[in-house]
């Protein structure tokens, strides 16, 4: 199976605020493809904010200034 986002790509999740680069991706047996976000930055406490698997349906790309 092909994955539509590739890792170190940057993607969000189109129902939460949640954006984040793929660090690790799945492909399951049913055909269901999820992708691992790990989002940039720390809480107020200074640790890691948590990473979080998504269903490639839920992801969008993230365009930055200067990419189409």
């Amino acid at each position: 199976m092909i994955f539509k986002y590739d890792l170190k790509q940057t993607v969000k999740d189109t129902l939460t605020p949640y954006e984040g680069v793929i660090v690790a991706r799945t492909d399951y047996l049913d055909g269901e493809k999820r992708y691992l976000l790990q989002p940039n930055g720390c809480t107020d406490s200074g640790t890691p904010i948590e990473s979080y698997w998504f269903t490639e349906k839920r992801l969008t790309t993230v365009t930055t200034k200067g990419t189409p």
